[in-house]
């Protein structure tokens, strides 16, 4: 290890964090219940306190490294809200609702059976894998079609300059971890026939499955699909904000799951599609992200 790297036998990092839920309840409208949505923070999350439980020295350095990370992505997918406030959350709840999900369906042997390496990549492509929709020179319908890859172009650089401490192991960390914040948006055979998806890595001593990590993320993707993603309150009292058609269905769509139940044995969805363009979206939703 060169002389500019930590010495991973003594890491350096010390974090506080204040263990806290802040709980906001919102009025939907005079005949419509209270909303009440729980904000879920880093340290809320069962895969990163497995992390910060373990005491090899990776572990150590990674969850500090998460740390500011996960600071950074709150701030960069405010963007995303500020120039499109009519798109459903895309937020740092969206994320972290992603890796809550995946713990659900992940039984304790397959929690323990990640590595800290991987613990670490997909927390980072968790928080990170829609942040190419802050991307301010494309359209919005370019932002639809190709923030998956912009999102894995921001990473390189935006590792290669926040994680420098670790910088020997940021070329194949980060492109693991791009490739799987892509692959959410891939084709589900281009995704499997992809080199790297089928190669695995080392790092830092530890295993890293490009292959596990594209797949978790594609299926959390998946599961935050309910009304979590939607907000009445602000479509009813901001109506100028939610004027585009395409996203109007997206915040309707989320509105209609009938049912809606996950564990490690099994997943069940129904959807009630209430016109032709919701039935298109969720046809092609639910085939492209369970092919």
């Amino acid at each position: 290890m060169c002389s500019s790297a930590c010495d991973l036998r003594e890491p350096s990092f010390s974090a506080c964090f204040v263990l806290c839920t802040t709980i906001a309840v919102r009025r939907a409208g005079r005949q419509a219940p209270l909303k009440t949505m729980i904000d879920t923070r880093l340290e809320d999350l069962e895969l990163y306190q497995i992390l910060r439980q373990r005491t090899d020295r990776v572990a150590a350095v990674l969850q500090g490294l998460i740390v500011a990370v996960a600071g950074d992505a709150s701030e960069f997918l405010q963007f995303i809200r500020n120039r499109f406030p009519h798109f459903t959350a895309h937020d740092l709840q969206h994320s972290w609702r992603i890796v809550s999900r995946i713990e659900t369906i992940l039984t304790a042997e397959a929690k323990a059976d990640l590595s800290s390496v991987e613990l670490f990549a997909f927390i980072v492509a968790a928080a990170l894998h829609d942040v190419g929709m802050a991307h301010k020179e494309f359209s919005l319908d370019q932002v639809r079609r190709t923030h998956h890859i912009l999102s894995e172009d921001f990473l390189f650089e935006y590792m290669t300059e926040r994680l420098s401490i670790i910088s020997e192991y940021v070329p194949r960390l980060s492109k693991c971890i791009g490739f799987a914040m892509r692959a959410h948006g891939m084709d589900w055979d281009a995704m499997v026939e992809t080199e790297i998806f089928r190669n695995h890595e080392r790092i830092l001593g530890q295993q890293l499955r490009t292959s596990v990590l594209a797949v978790l993320l594609r299926l959390g993707d998946l599961l935050d699909l309910d009304s979590d993603r939607t907000c009445d309150a602000l479509q009813r009292h901001l109506p100028t904000f939610f004027d585009d058609s395409l996203s109007q269905i997206h915040h309707a769509r989320h509105k209609h799951v009938m049912h809606f139940n996950y564990d490690s044995r099994a997943l069940s969805i129904t959807v009630e599609a209430h016109t032709k363009e919701e039935h298109a979206i969720w046809t092609e939703w639910l085939a492209y992200k369970m092919s």
